[in-house]
């Protein structure tokens, strides 16, 4: 047979042989040989194995064995050898052998046949290690081998050793003996220049070199070095590098040329020779000072002689010179430039003056004074006596007469005329010129026409203008004319702007100080920015204040003060961003201002504990602000973050150790429940629950660092709203409070003693000795407590406390515009005007908290610049947000927009859409929409949503609209700030008080109603794509949606529903649909990929899903449950037992009384009493439905199995009327192990309560643990309840198996349910990270996880998978690949067919 005829398909039956059989030609067997031969005399002839040969038990060779060609690889456990095992050597030259070991006297011989002792070695040998000698010791360094009467042994040199090495220093013993040996160190710890250092001669091993490095020279002028010499430094930078105070007491000699760049003091005298000596500081002379050439005092340095001072070269002053006393030039004085005397001039002698003089205050001549050439006079002239000017008197400046003046004739005045007083004019007033009125101006009768004041003011029709300009019932015509903007343009050109934003009209709009155009973009970038990352500036300072970088011992703030101080700089960043786009620095001021009540330091007044002051370190905190904005504003991220510092020492290192022993104590918190609870199955399995407390774990570290409970409250939410414990409550509770126990030791640093367990493998780690940290324990108690009281009463506590999160992320907007003198938009030495702008606003601020209100500079407001704008929409019920928008504005134009769209959202009434421009939006979420509010994005893909928080990101209410948005965080390579993460909904209902509220936008509390129109409109999602990892695309939970709008509900109302249309979920680990609690939804084209779950319906969800997809991930379509009870009802008729599958109910109605009509798809169930039937010996009223078994958990697989015979499996039988046993198969491997069990039959009417008992036979120790699911009827239909008394009839999918009697209760429920169609299914199984799980990286999907219902959930489905195969529902497969149909209800159709056919031809 040849080898590719392997692969032929053979039908027929397996053929058993009880006789003997012989085959007289080769036999090939291509799957697995089985044996199990009795006795001893089996024989084979030659065994020739071509492939792989595995010995599971004990293999015996009797004869000579041999490996005829080379092994790469021999695993043997245990090798037994009777003689002589050999390696190497051919038969031809056994003495060739490398290894020998001989059976009869057990002696090994490395390159000999006949090894004459134990370890008998020919050739060298290399020891890597250490070589213990008899008494099993490795020696010691220096040591040697010696033999005594034991064997040999190492033995240490004695310390008297004659020997041994003497050492002397200096003709002195150095210690009382000889040493072993030298050891060459350095106080610095050695380094690659030491100046003593040992190596082994290279001509006598025996005799080691010790060599002396010279790093000095000797030379007949004295020592040389040509290295770097530091004196108090280890890392000098010249030839003489010293740090600290320098005392020479003989003369310093300087021949190069000297530069001082700190203080330099001379108490003896200063000499300077050779060339010019430049001090760029503070320098101080006390004795006499001789300077023969050019010195220098540049910069903003000082000069101090305190003697004699001379100067033989020139003195070249580049700042002003100041002589505080007298001072005798001996020689002349030349003044090249201007000069000034703000004091008297006493002139001995005659003084010629060839240029001009300039006096600042009065100057007294009390002599003849000559002036050769023209002379300015910039302030008064007095003269107390006549003056007569011979020629002409020519005044440019103005000129003050306080009595008569009398002109003859003409009078010229070339500049202005000050008239302080009235002046009248008999006649016509004609001015040529320019005239200035300081006062009043009024034209009509007192002033009604015209008036103007004298600060600038005019008043047409009033004489008491409020503004520049103001027309009181004045009409303004322009006839022909234009109104001319500060940019001089007569409207909006809007074909200067992007096409998207060209308007038709025009009109005025104010902008701020230093702006052309519209809108100054970076500007508003900076602004925008800075609003943006508020948090995180004010997280950088406060971190940097409490650092060791600051102050050492660092500066500390309590938990109330870190908040204060963090909010005051988010004020003063407001105040800044308000400034660069309005103009002037009114509200930087103000905010500086705001420390001081008239004179008096508030809030920020003492010292800490360390005794530093807290002003102190509020101005450095805030001048550090702007340091960071410089980055900010730029989108560069910040190089160093200081925010880790800010946490609580104590809190940090308990936080810490949480961290360390997560694996630890999450594995004994479920070690623990087993050891308690050891038949109890957990749902999911050990792994889910250990995940389930670690996850609690994150939450608790979390607040522990950052304060509140938010994280610990969400965390138990889970829990609350999707019940996942149910019917587990006990052992969970139990769990967590010994997760309490184990962390409360863990942060302690006490040792945990473990329970005896299988999953905790891990080691405790501790950080030092045990501690008390009592504040840190009453902290974990708190938050634990809220997940027991979640666990335990299924509710969440009053109050849900944010935290106060220390650390915040940088936000990074890659659409602002980028600097074109740097051509980018995240270079932190860009938009140098703006940060220069930022700069020096926030050091006004720091200035007046640091000096006082002495330093607040003159206050300037914004200049109310005015220039045409775009008109924005005409309809009043648009609000839009844009990226060079502020929430301060309406938002109601273009020009005028927000910032936010939670700051639109808390303007947006009813009927309002949000109008959303282009850009990156960085929201503090969740933001809250009231009712009949629509979100638009400007296109698909353009807009996109970065939230802040780990929460929910929209709350969504009745008639909302989301559409054309991306939802996402920042992943962007610049930012190298880990991002937030969001396990919330991207859209969801607002939930009601005390589980969680909106932060921005609308902030009512939930439940969403139907409103006063009494009818409930759906929600609407549509055009949305979800990038975040572990969030929800929609988060639809009917217990926060209700239809109670009047107070009372509103039955026909209570959809509890959204609707969707294409959202695409590439959420990693997340979940594309959660529907929960009664909730429901329509959804149309909805794209999954690498979810954890594509769509998810649990207690009672349900949805309709159409034409969509679910990509790899984990797991497809997953029902899971039932709701809470619809209605109950009271048998009135009493059925026989497998006779009938109709039941007649009295007193039909929902939970609030009204009579309900049961509906197609419904659960329920009869609360049957025990005591009515026979074959039972329970007793009492059931309170939950009967079981079935839907899945056997293997616990241990046993060992010693057989395939070929699998073991029998026994299923205990159920204890509820007409029950049906279950049963299962076991699959058995190779190694002998139960793999797995299949269900072979589920069994019926197991009792709710009822533990099943699964035995394995066989002997293998397999142990297996049932997996129950409860029994549900299904409603087909219902008659209408009549009027009066609620009676129906009621017809099931399924015949009651038992009778059911008069008087008993059903309940009835809403199925988890989810109705698809067309619905395909691409490798799912693969795992959430897109990275490994397609197809061409290893990807393998699971076809058991695309659709999953258990607990009496349905998933009715028609669907695709990746290979082309068409199912409908689990029951018909047509498969594509090899043109086949199969499934279970295919099989048993082919049955129903065929079944009489063959009984016919029988």
């Amino acid at each position: 047979m040849e080898e590719e005829q392997k692969d032929l398909t053979i039908i027929g039956k397996p053929t058993i042989q009880n006789e003997d059989a012989k085959f007289y030609k080769d036999v090939y067997v291509f799957g697995k040989l089985y044996y199990d031969f009795d006795g001893d005399d089996n024989q084979f002839g030659d065994l020739n194995v071509i492939g792989n040969a595995i010995f599971n038990g004990i293999s015996t060779f009797k004869g000579a064995v041999n490996f005829d060609q080379e092994l790469e690889e021999l695993q043997v456990g245990i090798l037994t050898v009777t003689d002589v095992f050999r390696v190497g050597g051919a038969d031809g030259n056994p003495e060739g052998a490398s290894l020998i070991i001989k059976e009869s006297d057990g002696r090994l011989g490395l390159g000999t046949l006949n090894p004459t002792r134990r370890l008998d070695v020919v050739g060298d040998m290399r020891l890597s290690a250490n070589l213990y000698d008899s008494t099993n010791n490795p020696g010691v360094l220096g040591a040697f081998l010696t033999k005594d009467a034991q064997g040999v042994k190492w033995v240490e040199f004695e310390p008297s050793f004659s020997e041994g090495i003497f050492v002397y220093n200096e003709e002195t013993l150095v210690g009382t003996s000889s040493f072993r040996g030298l050891n060459l160190i350095t106080s610095g710890g050695g380094s690659l220049k030491e100046l003593v250092e040992g190596s082994v001669n290279p001509n006598n091993p025996n005799i080691a070199d010790i060599a002396i490095r010279t790093f000095w020279e000797k030379r007949p002028a004295g020592l040389v070095t040509n290295s770097y010499i530091g004196i108090g430094n280890t890392l000098p930078e010249n030839h003489l590098h010293v740090t600290g105070i320098s005392r020479f007491q003989g003369d310093i000699i300087v021949l190069g040329f000297s530069s001082f760049f700190q203080r330099a003091e001379f108490t003896d005298g200063f000499f300077a020779t050779g060339a010019g000596s430049t001090v760029d500081s503070q320098f101080k002379v006390t004795g006499i000072t001789t300077i023969d050439n050019d010195f220098s005092v540049t910069g903003s340095g000082n000069a101090l002689f305190e003697n004699v001072v001379t100067v033989e070269g020139n003195t070249q002053l580049e700042e002003q010179l100041f002589v505080g006393s007298g001072s005798t030039l001996s020689g002349s004085l030349r003044v090249v430039g201007v000069s000034t005397f703000e004091k008297n001039i006493v002139v001995g002698k005659g003084a010629s003056i060839t240029e001009n003089i300039q006096v600042g205050t009065s100057a007294t001549v009390l002599g003849t004074m000559e002036v050769g050439a023209a002379a300015t006079f910039k302030d008064k002239l007095t003269v107390e006596d006549d003056v007569t000017l011979e020629k002409l008197l020519d005044v440019s400046g103005a000129t003050t007469l306080q009595n008569t003046l009398t002109v003859a004739n003409n009078t010229t005045l070339q500049n202005q005329l000050n008239v302080i007083n009235d002046v009248d004019f008999d006649s016509a007033l004609n001015v040529d010129g320019d005239s200035t009125l300081e006062g009043t101006l009024k034209v009509g009768p007192n002033g009604t026409v015209i008036t103007t004041t004298g600060i600038g003011s005019v008043g047409f029709g009033t004489n008491a203008p409020k503004r520049d300009i103001e027309f009181n019932n004045k009409d303004v015509f322009f006839n022909q004319g234009a109104v001319y903007d500060s940019d001089d343009n007569v409207g909006f050109n809007s074909f200067t702007t992007a096409e998207n934003v060209r308007v038709p009209k025009s009109v005025f709009a104010s902008v701020g100080v230093g702006t052309t155009g519209l809108i100054a973009p970076r500007f508003y970038d900076a602004a925008a920015l800075l609003r943006q990352n508020a948090d995180f500036i004010a997280a950088e300072s406060v971190g940097f204040i409490t650092s060791t970088e600051y102050l050492n011992p660092s500066f500390s703030l309590t938990t109330s003060n870190y908040r204060n101080c963090r909010d005051d700089i988010k004020s003063i960043l407001y105040s800044v961003a308000n400034d660069i786009t309005k103009g002037g620095n009114s509200q930087s001021v103000g905010a500086g201002l705001s420390y001081y009540n008239g004179n008096t330091l508030l809030h920020i007044t003492g010292t800490d504990d360390s005794g530093y002051s807290i002003k102190d370190a509020t101005v450095t905190a805030v001048d550090y602000a702007s340091k960071v904005a410089k980055y900010v504003i730029n989108n560069a991220p910040y190089p160093r973050s200081y925010q880790i510092d800010a946490i609580d020492t104590e809190y940090a290192a308990s936080s810490r150790l949480i961290e360390l022993n997560k694996d630890f104590i999450a594995t004994e918190t479920v070690d623990r429940i087993l050891a308690t609870y050891p038949s109890h199955n957990i749902t999911g399995g050990s792994q889910a629950c250990v995940d389930d407390v670690k996850q609690v774990l994150d939450a608790i570290m979390y607040n522990l660092s950052f304060d509140g409970n938010d994280r610990v409250y969400d965390a138990t939410r889970y829990y609350v709203d999707g019940r996942f414990v149910a019917g587990e409550e006990t052992e969970v509770l139990y769990g967590y409070n010994q997760m309490l126990a184990v962390v409360n030791d863990v942060i302690r640093n006490n040792t945990v003693a473990k329970v005896s367990g299988t999953l905790n493998t891990f080691t405790q780690i501790t950080t030092g000795s045990a501690v008390s940290r009592v504040a840190q324990v009453a902290s974990v108690t708190s938050l634990v407590g809220i997940v027991t009281v979640g666990v335990g009463l299924t509710r969440l506590p009053d109050t849900r406390t944010d935290s106060y999160a220390l650390f915040s992320a940088q936000v990074i907007d890659q659409t602002v515009l980028p600097d074109s003198a740097r051509n980018s938009n995240h270079d932190p030495e860009g938009c140098a005007n703006v940060y220069s702008a930022i700069n020096t606003l926030v050091g006004i601020t720091s200035t007046i908290i640091g000096i006082g209100t002495t330093g607040a500079p003159t206050i300037t407001f914004p200049d109310s610049k005015v220039v045409w704008a775009p008109r924005g929409g005409d309809s009043k019920n648009i609000i839009y947000v844009s990226k060079f928008g502020n929430d301060a504005n309406s938002g109601r134009t273009e020009g005028d927009a927000k910032l936010t769209i939670g700051g639109a959202a808390a303007v947006a009434q009813q009927g309002d859409t949000i109008y959303v421009r282009s850009g990156v939006y960085s929201e503090n979420n969740p933001i809250g929409l009231r009712t009949d509010v629509s979100i638009t994005g400007q296109d698909l893909r353009l807009v996109t949503i970065y939230p802040q928080n780990d929460d929910d990101i929209f709350y969504v209410r009745r008639g909302c609209l989301v559409e054309n948005l991306n939802f996402a965080y920042s992943q962007d390579p610049l930012d190298n700030l880990a991002p937030i993460k969001i396990t919330g909904g991207c859209v969801a209902f607002p939930p009601p008080a005390g589980v969680g509220s909106a932060r921005s936008g609308c902030l009512d509390i939930g439940p969403a109603n139907e409103g006063p129109s009494g009818r409930w409109r759906s929600p609407y999602i549509r055009n949305c794509t979800n990038f975040i990892t572990d969030s929800i695309g929609m988060k639809i939970d009917g217990d926060h949606v209700g239809s109670a709008f009047t107070g009372a509900v509103n039955p026909g109302q209570d959809l509890k529903s959204m609707v969707c249309d294409s959202f695409t979920q590439y959420n990693e680990n997340g979940i594309g649909v959660s529907i929960t609690n009664n909730a429901y939804a329509q959804l149309v084209s909805i794209f999954t990929i690498n979810s954890d779950i594509a769509i998810f319906c649990n207690t009672g969800g349900s949805c309709d899903l159409t034409n969509s997809n679910s990509s790899f991930g984990n797991f497809g379509l997953v029902a899971d449950g039932v709701g809470r009870i619809d209605f109950t009802g009271i048998t009135t008729v009493a059925t026989v037992g497998g006779d009938s599958d109709t039941t007649t109910l009295t007193g039909v109605a929902d939970t609030i009384g009204n009579y309900r009509r049961p509906y197609n798809g419904q659960a329920l169930y009869f609360k049957i009493n025990l005591d009515d039937y026979d074959d039972t010996t329970a007793s009492g009223i059931i309170t939950a439905p009967l079981r079935s078994l839907r899945k056997i958990n293997i616990l241990n697989g046993g060992s010693g199995y057989s395939q070929a015979a699998p073991p029998a499996v026994t299923i205990s039988s159920p204890g509820g009327p007409e029950g049906i046993s279950a049963e299962g198969s076991a699959n058995v491997s190779v190694a002998g192990t139960i793999t797995s069990i299949d269900v072979t039959n589920e069994g019926r009417n197991y009792l709710p309560n009822e533990e099943l008992v699964i035995s394995i036979g066989g002997g293998g120790g397999g142990i297996a643990t049932a997996v129950t699911e409860p029994i549900y009827f299904t409603v087909a239909e219902a008659t209408e309840p009549t009027p009066t008394v609620g009676l129906t009839t009621v017809t099931l999918d399924q015949f009651i198996p038992y009778s059911v009697g008069v008087g008993v209760t059903a309940e009835m429920f809403r199925i988890s349910r989810i109705l698809t169609s067309s619905h395909s299914f691409e490798y799912v199984g693969t795992g959430v990270n897109i990275n490994r799980a397609n197809p061409f990286q290893g990807g393998v999907p699971i076809p058991e996880n695309e659709v999953v219902a258990t607990n009496g959930a349905q998933i009715p489905f028609t669907s695709t998978d990746q290979a082309g195969n068409f199912k409908i529902g689990e029951g018909i497969t047509i498969d594509q690949t090899t043109s086949t149909i199969r499934g279970r209800d295919f099989s048993r159709a082919i049955q129903a067919e065929v079944t009489p056919l063959i009984l016919a031809l029988r």
